[in-house]
Parts: C-alpha cells; sequence; structure tokens
C-alpha cells in the first residue's frame, strides 16, 4: 500500500494498516540458516510496527538491531520503543529511546511485536 499524506485524509489519521508501507516480509528460513526475520509496517518519520517471527525448533535469545535512519526515526529523539501487551501473546514491556538494541527471549515458533514512534 503506499504511503498516506495529510492530504489524503489519512495524515496521523486511521490505523497503521491504513497509512503504512511495508517494507520487508520474512520468508521461513530453512533449518539452520537463520534465527528469525522481521516484517517491518512503516510510516516513514512517525511510527512502525516491527513484527518478529523465528522458525528456531528451540527458545532462542534474539537482539533486534534495527536501522532506525531508514524508517525516518531518531534514537534518543523523542523516540519510544515498546512492546505492547497483547494477550495470550507477550507481556508489555519499555525498550528505550531505540539508541540500544532490545534483546528477546523468543519461544520455539514465536516473536514480539515492537512499536516504534515518536513521543
Amino acid at each position: 500500500m503506499p504511503k498516506q499524506s495529510p492530504a489524503d485524509g489519512h495524515g496521523g489519521a486511521g490505523t497503521l494498516a491504513q497509512a503504512s508501507t511495508a517494507l520487508g516480509k520474512g520468508q521461513p528460513c530453512a533449518a539452520g540458516s537463520c534465527e528469525a526475520l522481521v516484517t517491518v509496517f512503516s510510516v516513514f518519520a512517525d511510527r512502525a510496527l516491527l513484527v518478529v517471527a523465528s522458525w528456531a525448533p528451540e527458545p532462542a535469545n534474539i537482539t533486534l538491531k534495527v536501522d532506525w535512519s531508514s524508517l525516518g526515526l531518531i534514537p534518543g529523539s523523542g523516540l519510544h520503543v515498546r512492546a505492547p501487551a497483547v494477550a495470550g501473546w507477550q507481556a508489555a514491556a519499555e525498550l528505550g529511546d531505540g539508541s540500544v538494541a532490545p534483546t528477546f527471549a523468543v519461544p520455539a515458533g514465536g516473536g514480539p511485536m515492537v512499536v516504534a514512534s515518536h513521543v
């Protein structure tokens, strides 16, 4: 979906899915070839949803290293990174301002959802 602008009537309003661009969709990995993949939905310079998916057969610790500038987001400059509470999936977690890559304990076949936005 193309990026929306305020002139479209979607700038800042509506859902992330209505106003976002998918930047990369992960594909399942061959056994042992990777730990996890991330799909990013982003409204450039405003907010992003990062969905991590692990195909590892066992729990793993995964460090989420993000090039925030490619999303138009600037670590330490009012950026708020968090994992929102999702019933039956993940507990809420505050992950800072993007200046440090967070590490997650990911169950086999699981993965966190992370939201980054300017405050």
